[in-house]
């Protein structure tokens, strides 16, 4: 028998069964140490005994006293009912319950754990195409730069042609040659320019989609979690589980506890820290090239379009056609009302509500828009105050974002988040 201090290395903490025996005082085989415990069960050629601090130690059989192990012979200790257990574990299973060593999981966190590797991926996708982005603007900046000092440059020189005199024949060829020089170079990078431009519209809508990606991405792992959080919430909750909880753990040498695994509550913080760095209060804008600033509106959770922010329009107002692309079809059954445009113009427009807009993180469920009659071709989406009303906001054209802060009151709370 070992001594007492390797002895103490074998106690483990184990489910503690209904004891068969009263309290005896067993004794190693060289008589060297003895303990007060009541018999557990016997597991092959290891004994479990449960001491009177109510620790289970077990212990191998050829290390007790002949004594000892004649009393054991003597009992009826009943082995663990197997088929209970995989009863038991099969039952949970039905419930989305996995059986690990670090507990009872649920299979959705498995899931998660895997969309929250992938949010590295959506993140780098989002850090290229702003790069890109980046790029090809620091590209188009350097040819206006170009096209600007020449123009400039021809400036002087047609101011200097005026000063010639008839005879300052050289010089004037010189200033000729010059100015023709330019204006050759400047036709040739407005023609860049304009590819430039087209590229960085097309590299803007990639860094945009990206961006919502990201952000679709994270909203739908907070919706995920979240679901988790509750079903372990529901299952707590149950008498059945809380019963079939109890059965395994009284069939089984493991103590299993219900409840969110160590890794997905570190997953959690990350998630939040997620949250917290993309889900800024500053939205993105851009300029149309005119007098309008643009931002990205994601409408039913799908359709991704940029808008003018239009704080003097009551609603958000949709092109006919885009509209239709977004899924809102008019019917005949829609109120119709006559809206003025930009321009003094008047047009008929159908009321229609939205189930979802969303711009950044700011989310508003029944929103009013305006759908204007297919006669307004050219007519500009405009995100108004139908959606904007819901929130303290303003926009920073200087830095171009919009400055969004969530009104918590008692009639948007219900609308938004």
């Amino acid at each position: 028998m070992p001594s007492k201090v390797s002895l103490s290395m074998t106690v483990v903490l184990l489910l503690l069964f209904a004891s068969i025996a009263s309290a005896r005082t067993w004794k190693s085989a060289d008589g060297g140490y003895s303990v007060e415990a009541e018999l557990v069960k016997v597991d092959g050629d290891k004994v479990a005994l449960k001491r009177a601090d109510g620790q289970t130690i077990t212990v191998p059989l050829n290390r007790l006293s002949t004594e000892d192990q004649e009393f054991i012979k003597s009992q009826s200790v009943p082995a663990p009912d197997a088929s209970m257990e995989d009863a038991a574990t099969k039952a949970l299973e039905e419930k989305g319950l996995r059986a690990l060593s670090r507990g009872l999981i649920l299979d959705d966190e498995t899931k998660f754990s895997k969309e929250e590797r992938d949010s590295s991926k959506f993140k780098r996708v989002l850090f290229t195409k702003d790069k890109e982005l980046a790029t090809i603007k620091k590209q188009e900046a350097m040819i206006r730069e170009r096209i600007t000092g020449m123009t400039q440059a021809n400036v002087q020189f047609n101011a200097q042609l005026t000063q010639l005199g008839p005879t300052d024949i050289t010089l004037n060829n010189r200033l000729v040659g010059a100015i023709n020089a330019n204006v050759a170079q400047i036709r040739l990078m407005e023609q860049q320019l304009i590819e430039i431009e087209k590229a960085a519209k097309n590299s803007r809508a990639e860094a945009s989609k990206a961006r919502e990606d990201y952000i679709e991405h994270i909203l739908g792992l907070r919706k995920l979690a979240d679901s988790i959080n509750n079903r372990y919430a529901e299952l707590a909750a149950d008498p059945t589980i809380k019963e079939t909880v109890s059965k395994l753990n009284s069939t089984s040498e493991n103590s299993y506890e219900l409840g969110a695994s160590t890794a997905f509550k570190s997953a959690l913080i990350r998630l939040k820290s997620m949250e917290d760095s993309i889900l800024s209060e500053e939205i993105p804008l851009r300029d149309d090239g005119g007098n309008a600033m643009m931002v990205s509106v994601v409408i039913n959770g799908e359709h991704n379009v940029e808008m003018h922010v239009d704080s003097g329009a009551s609603l958000i107002s949709l092109p006919f056609t885009m509209a239709a692309k977004c899924g809102i079809q008019v019917t005949s059954e829609d109120p119709e009302i006559i809206l003025e445009l930009a321009d003094g113009s008047r047009i008929t427009a159908h009321v229609k509500t939205i189930p979802l807009v969303r711009v950044g993180k700011f989310e508003v469920k029944d929103v009013e828009c305006a759908v204007l009659s297919p006669a307004a071709v050219n007519a500009a989406p405009l995100l108004g105050m139908s959606f904007l009303g819901q929130f303290k906001f303003e926009l920073d054209a200087q830095k171009g974002v919009l400055n969004m802060v969530k009104i918590e009151t008692e009639s948007t709370s219900s609308r938004s988040r």
